[in-house]
């Protein structure tokens, strides 16, 4: 399956590099490439799934070349970690059992998008694959019955460029990220994918 996973991102940077590439038209050939690398933090909150509210931290290396005056492509690195509880209830005669499991998911997060550049608002929209990479549990009796897999999903951002000083830019943003993780493929596993809400803060230098 991460094979296949891979394959699907390689393909999909193949054509959109190509499609950026070919973004220049002759009124843009005085226009001189941008390149951009930085480093970023993205707490979310998740507003869809078995309880809301979950929290999931990210931080990485990213890295934005653009292309035209108005559009680019962008590329990112991301660890991704999400934690949540799962409670369980098993009624064995008058007494009922109470079970907690604490569970913390880490993911390592490739990124691909397109940028559209503007003085008052950046927009970007692209994809993105988890591989997950680590799981520890805890909690009170019992084996726990939740299990980690790979995943993907989208993003939309809206985010505003600050300068601090020549190439210095701060850009902090505000997201959605929706998973697309394929619902049949998962086997006594907690629902934990669903839609994430998040702010960011990108700090990076413009060559």
């Amino acid at each position: 399956m991460m094979k296949n996973y891979i394959q699907t991102f390689v393909v999909l940077t193949i054509v959109v590099c190509t499609a950026g590439f070919g973004m220049k038209t002759q009124a843009q050939e005085r226009f001189k490439n941008r390149y951009s690398a930085g480093f970023g933090f993205m707490p979310e909150w998740q507003l869809g799934g078995s309880d809301d509210g979950k929290f999931s931290p990210s931080y990485g290396l990213f890295g934005e070349a653009q292309l035209s005056k108005y559009s680019g492509l962008e590329v990112g690195v991301f660890d991704r970690k999400f934690s949540y509880t799962e409670k369980l209830y098993a009624a064995g005669g008058p007494k009922v059992e109470y079970y907690e499991y604490n569970y913390n998911l880490q993911y390592v997060s490739l990124r691909l998008g397109y940028k559209f550049y503007s003085k008052i608002l950046n927009f970007s929209a692209g994809f993105h694959v988890d591989f997950a990479v680590s799981k520890s549990e805890g909690g009170y009796r019992g084996e726990a019955f939740a299990t980690y897999h790979d995943r993907y999903g989208a993003y939309l951002t809206f985010s505003k460029d600050i300068v601090l000083y020549k190439g210095l830019i701060l850009e902090p943003e505000i997201h959605v990220n929706p998973f697309l993780c394929d619902q049949n493929k998962r086997v006594k596993t907690v629902d934990y994918e669903g839609v994430f809400l998040g702010l960011g803060l990108k700090l990076k230098y413009r060559f």
